[in-house]
């Protein structure tokens, strides 16, 4: 073979070097690009592999495995933030679960307290803390104040009914603050935050119309 020849042959292996590593790329790329770096990785060696064994010329595949080394940069440089960014949201996670744990243990706590005060008074001794019902919750409303018009509460009794409205408006006010942090939190996680909104809103509703 002359070196015309060569040089025709060195073309057209390069050619067909390009069209292969275009075809790799126009697969891998847009994973890499959508942060999809592990399944880019995986997806990369098939095609290597593929390569490797096929019935291409060794020129062929030499051209192609150098072209595919810059590729390999780029898919090792996206699984690289994919694993960086997967490791911040699991971080994320379990730190909003914390803060969601401790949440649920305050206003349990609160919800006791505030159960507690009113079961002292009289006629209150069965008072259970449900006030899922409208109903419920206006009845209750309704007693208390009209004890209170007589006269049949302590100082104390109010003292402690408004730090249970403090207590809970404290509550709400966490919650709403985790939940600006809306995207990072889970369908699991948004549900207990959702319960806790709608349990501390209950019990202020009613603390807020029974207390001066």
């Amino acid at each position: 073979m002359d070196s015309v020849e060569s040089v025709i042959r060195l073309r057209e292996d390069q050619q067909r070097a390009g069209k292969i590593v275009s075809a790799i790329a126009s697969e891998i790329e847009p994973l890499a690009a959508a942060g999809k770096g592990e399944e880019a990785q995986t997806r990369l060696k098939t095609m290597i592999a593929k390569v490797e064994t096929s019935g291409q010329s060794d020129s062929i595949k030499k051209m192609t495995m150098s072209k595919l080394k810059v590729l390999g940069i780029k898919v090792a440089a996206a699984k690289k933030t994919e694993t960086r960014d997967q490791s911040m949201a699991s971080s994320d996670s379990a730190e909003l679960s914390k803060r969601l744990d401790f949440l649920e243990r305050k206003l349990e706590t609160a919800q006791e307290s505030f159960a507690t005060v009113i079961r002292s008074i009289e006629g209150f001794s069965e008072f259970s803390g449900d006030l899922s019902g409208e109903g419920n919750k206006e009845k209750v409303v309704a007693n208390l104040k009209e004890k209170m018009k007589l006269g049949e509460v302590s100082k104390a009794w109010v003292d402690n009914m408004v730090k249970a409205k403090s207590e809970h408006a404290g509550i709400l006010r966490e919650v709403e603050i985790l939940q600006t942090e809306a995207p990072k939190l889970s369908a699991v996680q948004k549900g207990r935050l959702a319960n806790l909104r709608a349990t501390a809103e209950t019990a202020l509703d009613l603390l807020k119309q029974a207390t001066p």
